[in-house]
């Protein structure tokens, strides 16, 4: 196997590799790369066909995958189980080469592995520190009815006092607000700009891979909440209600749900991350079945490792 450090740019078909691997996300498709303005690409080679890639979002010599916006981050599989009979192990070394590479080349990283890659063998040998994560998920495979059935007696009930309540899909952003969808952020001390998220999303709708769902009651907004996906998963990325509100959050869900149903768009609902309690315990009521992924951090300075490590206290605001 050889690693090489490729241009994006000279990279045709990355959507079509992320659609076709084993693990691709809508953190890799080349919209967002280039959102993100991410130049550089890992690729791993054997026998000179591509096995392997992971977008590097790059800060001079730091890799900084911000899990807030770019949850799942890592290399991409480009190859089937079927195929390889010895997948375990040869899965192993074709991380173990990226994350040699890595370590030698950068001074710091920090970046995320998506939920199907939880061997921290390869990363742990090469001196990166794993650190465990939980996501919510809500499988998408079961029929409306059993996801309903699986959702907890408040959530039914805040969804029957909404009967009032419209759900509508808002394509152009006329009505969805960023400011209020970003407030925690700003309050927890996240200064995320409102123009960046704006374009993403409507990156996100243009290239069919998200929308924005808002709740009216006649021409009141009363709360929304905007989504991106890949062929396998939607990821809820912003919501906001209004205080008096709340309840109209479990009917967004449910018509979100419904809506990736209908549609055949993918298989899991991903609330993305969520270990505040609060948030924790509200995507729980839903029924959705916590899962774990690691995030990996690589040091030089040793000293300064373990600060790094996340914040699991209460969110404020």
């Amino acid at each position: 196997m050889i690693i090489k450090k490729e241009q994006i740019k000279f990279m045709n078909n990355i959507d079509e590799m992320v659609n076709n691997s084993l693990n691709g996300t809508a953190f890799a498709y080349k919209y967002f790369l280039d959102l993100k303005k991410v130049s550089y690409c890992l690729c791993v080679y054997d026998n000179n066909k591509i096995v392997a890639f992971m977008p590097l979002f790059e800060e001079g010599n730091f890799l900084n995958q911000s899990t807030m916006y770019i949850p799942y981050g890592g290399p991409l599989l480009l190859y089937s189980k079927n195929k390889y009979r010895k997948y375990f192990l040869y899965t192993r070394e074709v991380i173990s080469t990226i994350m040699e590479y890595i370590k030698t080349n950068y001074d710091e990283s920090s970046f995320s592995f998506d939920p199907s890659l939880t061997d921290i063998i390869p990363c742990v040998k090469n001196n990166f520190v794993p650190e465990v994560r939980y996501t919510y998920i809500i499988n998408l495979k079961q029929s409306l009815e059993e996801i309903y059935n699986n959702f907890g007696k408040d959530r039914k009930k805040d969804i029957k006092l909404t009967n009032e309540v419209e759900i509508f899909i808002d394509d152009k952003l006329a009505e969805f607000d960023l400011e209020k969808a970003l407030s925690w952020e700003h309050n927890y001390g996240i200064k995320t700009s409102i123009s960046e998220v704006k374009v993403y999303l409507q990156e996100s709708i243009k290239n069919n891979c998200g929308k924005c769902f808002i709740a009216k009651r006649e021409n009141d907004i009363l709360g929304g909440v905007a989504v991106v996906w890949d062929k396998k998963r939607c990821y809820i990325m912003y919501s906001y209600y209004e205080k008096s509100s709340r309840t109209v959050i479990p009917k967004i869900y449910y018509t979100i749900i419904k809506y990736l149903k209908d549609n055949s768009i993918c298989e899991i609902l991903d609330f993305e991350g969520s270990v505040f309690p609060e948030i924790e315990n509200f995507n729980l009521s839903f029924g959705a079945k916590q899962e774990l992924y690691f995030n990996y951090y690589y040091e030089k300075d040793k000293n300064k490792l373990y600060s790094e490590l996340y914040d699991y206290g209460e969110k404020n605001g």
